[in-house]
């Protein structure tokens, strides 16, 4: 079994025909994946005379996702002169078990002349099958301020540090019922969303920057310290790795947005990503860019991670399979990979090292070893999506 997860900047639900809709996203999100997790960016409440006018989408989404409980994280949250209430932000539907959910404002240091907007995580913890505790985050990054994108980089990274050294280093039980019991901390975890910043920017460069830097306070741009001991206990700080290198190797990364549409950007960019903690890395099956929809601005993303390794070995050795995979491990022992590899054959980047017990095409990247004889510049065609 397989967890899912969808994340789209969805402008509203404003599709390139000027229609909003967020019918249409929920039906062009579950055309992608019959997904667990929903993570939103951009979705309006009051703002009526933004394009296409748009209405209280959080409630009309919630109406649209029977079975999913829904959290809506308002970066902006105001009232007009008349007593209307205007919320923007991002949102996460999903039907597992929820555990604990935190919104964080992230900064926005002063930047003279740039428009600028107010900015957020919403992150919310679930109980996910043959994983445990997951803290799943989104969130959308200042686009006009590079200076105000790196500060809020530098926020999620910190913010992810001081979740992981809690997990390390738990605090004392509280009295049951009370305000300080029942707080799940996990270093398993994801960061997704809109960072409005391609890989060559300094803003995902510090989100993946590696560093024993551990806040022991609350999170701030300016405080960092060297990996420090709690009651006897070293605290691992884990690192965000990007999701697209993991299982996709060293292919370019997927265009997000602006490949229908050049109002914001000059030519297709990747902005959009999925980016998992040390401990959820290993366990990466896909991702998955879409690149057909027209329903936004931004393309959506797709993504999917497996159980922990005990619980995938108790169904492989159940899995009828099994034999069939045995005998292909042996014809890749038997002799060399070919260059150009069947559409039976495992992923092309990758051989099989005998490890797997699952058929055509194994995910599991850390069961495989880099094929010498696989042209890295080969791309294939992508798959067909409905929608």
């Amino acid at each position: 079994m397989s967890v899912q997860l969808i994340s789209w900047n969805t402008q509203w639900c404003r599709g390139l025909d000027g229609v909003v809709s967020p019918r249409r996203i929920v039906e062009h999100a579950r055309a992608l994946a019959d997904f667990d997790l929903l993570c939103l960016q951009e979705v309006a409440d009051g703002f009526d005379q933004l394009p296409g006018g748009p209405g209280a989408q959080p409630h009309e989404l919630a109406a649209l996702l029977p079975g999913f409980r829904l959290f809506f994280g308002a970066a902006v949250d105001r009232f007009t002169p008349e007593g209307r209430r205007q919320r923007f932000g991002n949102l996460i539907a999903t039907r597992l078990p929820v555990l604990d959910v935190a919104q964080h404002r992230l900064p926005c240091p002063p930047d003279a002349g740039v428009p600028a907007m107010a900015r957020q995580c919403c992150a919310v913890t679930v109980q996910a099958p043959g994983i445990g505790p997951l803290r799943v985050m989104t969130t959308h990054l200042a686009y006009h301020s590079a200076r105000q994108r790196l500060a809020q980089a530098a926020a999620l990274r910190a913010l992810h540090q001081a979740e992981c050294a809690l997990a390390a280093c738990p605090p004392a039980p509280g009295e049951p019922g009370s305000p300080f019991a029942g707080a799940v901390h996990t270093p398993l975890a994801l960061l997704c969303g809109d960072f409005n910043a391609g890989p060559q920017d300094a803003a995902y460069g510090e989100l993946l920057r590696t560093g024993n830097s551990v806040p022991n306070t609350t999170p701030s741009l300016s405080h960092t310290a060297p990996a420090a001991t709690y009651s006897g206990a070293t605290a691992r700080i884990e690192r965000w790795h990007d999701a697209w290198p993991l299982a996709h190797g060293g292919a370019p990364h997927a265009p997000t947005f602006g490949l229908y549409d050049s109002t914001w950007t000059p030519a297709p960019m990747a902005c959009d990503f999925v980016l998992l903690s040390s401990a959820l890395a290993p366990r990466l099956r896909s991702l998955r860019v879409d690149d057909a929809t027209q329903a936004s601005v931004h393309q959506r993303c797709g993504c999917s991670w497996a159980e922990s390794p005990a619980a995938l070995q108790r169904k492989r050795a159940a899995d009828p399979r099994r034999d069939h995979a045995r005998a292909r491990s042996a014809l890749h022992s038997a002799g060399p990979r070919r260059a150009a590899p069947t559409p039976g054959d495992q992923h092309p980047r990758w051989r099989c090292t005998g490890q797997c017990a699952v058929s055509s095409p194994c995910s599991l990247l850390d069961h495989h070893k880099p094929d010498p004889h696989h042209d890295p510049h080969r791309r294939t065609a992508p798959a067909p999506v409905a929608g």
